[in-house]
Order: structure tokens, then C-alpha cells, then sequence
């Protein structure tokens, strides 16, 4: 309040009661006299009314002082401040998990297949595309890796371009809807 006094003063914004009543509160208090010539020092510097500045003492005399209110400003600031990153960090904080960053899980599909000349993996984690399977060095076993986020994924084995097969070692499978069974991957992070 007493920086937009200033302001009004140095900007000749006030009617002469004001004025006076101005006056009277930068001789009251010395926190205030100083702000107030320190405004004006500056505002004369910024117009180049003088080059120097020399500031002349107030002598108050000392005894009742008026009561400061610029800690409590700052406190005041600062508690606000405060609220606010608090405010914001509480927003954040409780963001959907799709907003924060995504975990992914490395999954390795293995299938005993030693007959197969090709293995690939189609699923809902490859928008049911094929993903070729790699032979385990001739051991019969192909696999893959894949990087899944946590969920719930429907996919088949196809053999040699032409058969479809559900995944041996996965306990849940569901009708696809063409005469074959999908298995059912439970991700977790």
C-alpha cells in the first residue's frame, strides 16, 4: 500500500489532503521516509533531472516506532508463494497415470515348435501384424522379446504362414471369432 502512496506522490496523483497525509505518515516512520526518498532518488535518476543524487536526513526522534509492516509483507509474499507451489505440486502429483511416464515391461515369447520352418507373434500389442519369432539355434524353440506397457493383451502363434495356434503356456485363451482360440497376456508393471 505504501509503495502505490509512493508512486501516487512521485506521479503528483494526489489531492492535497492526501498529500498532506502523506507527509505526515513519512514522518512518522522512518522505514517509510527512507523508501520514499529512495523512490524519489530513483525517479529523478530515470528522468536525468541530476547526475548524483545526495539524500537528505530525516532526524527522527527516536522513541515510540511506528510498528513495520514490510516483514509482514514479505511473510505475506512468501506464505502466498508458498501456497501456490503447493497448490501445484498437489495437481501434478495426482496426474492420470496415462499423463505420467509410461512403464514398459520386456516380455519373452518362447514356443516349442521343432516341425516349424516360421514362428511369428500377432497381437494386440502389434495392432495384429506379424512379428517374426527367431530359432533358438536349432533347438526347436523360437522366441521374441517385446516391450509392453502394463495391460491386458489378446494374441495367437502363427506357424509357417498358415497355422494358427494359442499359446501352450498361457492358462487364460478366449474364441477369436474365426474358429480359433487367442491367448491372453496380463501384463504388470
Amino acid at each position: 500500500m505504501k509503495e502505490f502512496l509512493v508512486s501516487q506522490f512521485i506521479d503528483d496523483e494526489l489531492n492535497l489532503k492526501e498529500k498532506k497525509l502523506f507527509v505526515e505518515n513519512v514522518h512518522k516512520e522512518e522505514e517509510f521516509y527512507e523508501e520514499t526518498i529512495s523512490s524519489l532518488d530513483f525517479e529523478m535518476v530515470m528522468k536525468n533531472k541530476i547526475s548524483e543524487v545526495q539524500t537528505p536526513r530525516l532526524d527522527i526522534p527516536k522513541g515510540k516506532k511506528a510498528p513495520s509492516y514490510k516483514n509482514l509483507t514479505r511473510f505475506t509474499q512468501l506464505l502466498a508463494a508458498s501456497i501456490i507451489i503447493i497448490f501445484a505440486l498437489s495437481i501434478f502429483s495426482n496426474q492420470p497415470a496415462t499423463q505420467k511416464a509410461e512403464k514398459f515391461v520386456n516380455y519373452r515369447f518362447v514356443i516349442y515348435k521343432p516341425e516349424a520352418e516360421k514362428v511369428e507373434i500377432s497381437g494386440e500389442f502389434t495392432n495384429w501384424k506379424p512379428l517374426k519369432l527367431n530359432e533358438v539355434s536349432q533347438s526347436g524353440y523360437w522366441e521374441a522379446e517385446v516391450k509392453l506397457k502394463p495391460g491386458e493383451y489378446k494374441y495367437f502363434y502363427l506357424i509357417n504362414d498358415k497355422k494358427v495356434v494359442a499359446d501352450p503356456t498361457s492358462i487364460y485363451k478366449v474364441e477369436d471369432g474365426f474358429g480359433n482360440k487367442n491367448s491372453i497376456l496380463k501384463v504388470n508393471a
